[in-house]
């Protein structure tokens, strides 16, 4: 089997930069999908951000499994089981590479009397004999202490 001529594979790789399709890679090319997989592998060594593909590419699915559920919305042809799973999960997955919250999450005590007291038993609470004490006053007083009358 032949190598690829230089140009062919600098074309495959600009397209591929520029996070064309690869049905049009292959349509402009005449490259099969092993060829641009080849290069796309080469382009990972070299360092091309694979985060940042794969995030256009998302982007560009669930904006597409959008419009397609708007479409058959309006058109009354309401069967979005399938587009609004799709258009979820890469919506969840943009979110996910960009950085974003995916999720929310709240931790809630109620009861934290039950946690101090066990807290209690495995913590020195005596204060040493030369620690400085809190008067009723509070932190102005422990100031004083600190500084002299």
């Amino acid at each position: 089997m032949p190598k690829l001529d230089k140009a062919k594979r600098e074309k495959v790789r600009d397209l591929l930069a520029d996070h064309i399709p690869w049905k049009s890679i292959k349509s402009l090319t005449g490259c099969g999908d092993s060829t641009i997989l080849s290069v796309r592998d080469e382009m990972v060594r070299d360092g091309f951000d694979e985060d940042k593909e794969l995030s256009i590419k998302l982007g560009r699915i669930s904006a597409m499994a959008l419009e397609k559920l708007e479409g058959q919305i309006l058109d009354g042809d309401v069967k979005p089981r399938d587009l609004s799973v799709v258009s979820a999960v890469s919506l969840d997955k943009r979110l996910l590479l960009s950085g974003r919250a995916t999720s929310r999450v709240e931790h809630v005590r109620s009861d934290t009397a039950a946690l101090r007291e066990q807290l209690a038993d495995v913590i020195d609470v005596t204060s040493a004999p030369n620690a400085p004490k809190i008067a009723e006053n509070g932190a102005k007083a422990l100031a004083n202490q600190a500084t002299g009358p």
